[in-house]
């Protein structure tokens, strides 16, 4: 797993997890592979960026 990564990011909809948390260049997707109804982000550290999160 990659410095920085976390176990349910990924890289591609439906993909294996590991992915690195987002940077400010970076386009955040939730889609049906997110999860059903409702879902919570919870962002736990001091700064976060990302370009767009749709």
């Amino acid at each position: 797993m990659a410095t920085g990564a976390t176990p349910t990011l990924v890289f591609t909809s439906g993909g294996p997890g590991g992915a690195c948390v987002p940077t400010a260049g970076d386009n955040v997707f939730f889609d049906a592979n997110s999860g059903q109804g409702s879902i919570a982000v919870n962002i736990d550290v001091e700064n976060a960026y990302c370009r767009s999160m749709t």
